[in-house]
């Protein structure tokens, strides 16, 4: 199992199995978004994640048709 929260710690999350895979993207909207040179992705099934705590301060970002973009709405930091 992993776990995982914001910088505050105000929104957690598990995933209950190994994650499928990892990407990293060197798009320039994604090196904008995570402020480096490239953003890692961790891939899981929707059915395998799920939200220990805070999942109402989740804010989002439709950032394009396919891409929305989750954040915390106390800390502003990537939930995942």
């Amino acid at each position: 199992m992993t776990r995982g929260s914001c910088l505050c710690g105000k929104i957690r999350f598990e995933v209950t199995v190994q994650f499928l895979g990892m990407v990293n993207c060197h798009c320039s909207d994604c090196r904008k978004a995570y402020g480096s040179g490239f953003g890692t992705e961790a891939v899981c099934r929707m059915d395998d994640f799920g939200y220990v705590e805070g999942e109402e301060l989740i804010k989002s970002y439709q950032h394009s048709e396919r891409v929305m973009r989750d954040f915390c709405g106390e800390c502003d930091a990537s939930t995942w």
